[in-house]
């Protein structure tokens, strides 16, 4: 009996994954929730991870047992805006070696200072580049626009693969930036990270709660729902 090509395609993949030698993964985002989940899992595939992220604001204190845990094949590296800092993620990364670097930058200051290594990384040691794009273009009102595109369309044409969530994404990837089909692949439901799900429990009521969710900018208009508070207090005063 012969294995078709599928087949055989499907058991290279599970091996290079089951192995605990031959993958190493970098991390380079900011996102610092989804860095930690992504070097999770690969773990627990027996894939050596390195995260190099920014290091955690106040607000996400109370989650820093569950972003750093001892033992096993990940480490994790929190950046800050010192010289010193990034020079030490620099050496671990050639000291850990990756066969793979996972840029999630979305399109920020970060991607363009990690580009060149991953761009020398390539060339180098033939180390493979995987982006997760968001934004193939950027958002009218966000600072910077003119920078976030190069730094997103540096990291696509730099990269072996691309990473998105939903196929209309995967479309204007193709579509604005000329990548081949093949190349872009999407993912769901992946948003399960604990930290994240907390909310759900019974001691959270949805209905007494009004939420602002996403960077403080200009163009986000957060200043209307400031001045919208006492209106909508004095109609619901239970209202948080």
């Amino acid at each position: 009996m012969v294995n078709s090509p599928s087949a055989n395609n499907h058991a290279n993949k599970t091996r290079i994954v089951n192995s605990e030698s031959s993958l190493r993964v970098c991390i380079i985002t900011p996102y610092v929730f989804v860095a930690n989940e992504v070097g999770k899992r690969l773990e627990s595939k027996g894939v050596s991870t390195l995260v190099i992220t920014l290091n955690p604001s106040s607000l996400y204190k109370h989650c820093v047992d569950y972003l750093v845990r001892p033992g096993g094949n990940s480490r994790v590296i929190f950046l800050s805006s010192r010289w010193g800092s990034f020079i030490t993620s620099l050496i671990a990364i050639f000291r850990f070696g990756p066969n793979i670097i996972q840029l999630y930058t979305g399109g920020g200051k970060l991607g363009l200072v990690f580009i060149p290594i991953a761009f020398l990384s390539k060339l180098l040691f033939g180390v493979r580049i995987v982006s997760v794009v968001m934004e193939p273009v950027p958002r009218m009102g966000i600072k910077n626009r003119r920078l976030m595109w190069l730094e997103t369309r540096l990291e696509i044409l730099l990269s072996s693969a691309i990473i998105t969530d939903t196929e209309t994404l995967k479309h204007l990837i193709i579509a604005v930036h000329k990548v081949p089909p093949t190349k872009v692949f999407t993912f769901t439901k992946e948003w399960d990270v604990p930290c994240f799900t907390i909310p759900q429990s019974n001691q959270w009521k949805e209905e007494d709660w009004v939420l602002f969710f996403g960077n403080v900018e200009d163009y986000k208009g957060l200043e209307y729902l400031i001045l919208a508070e006492p209106f909508i207090t004095a109609e619901i005063p239970q209202l948080k």
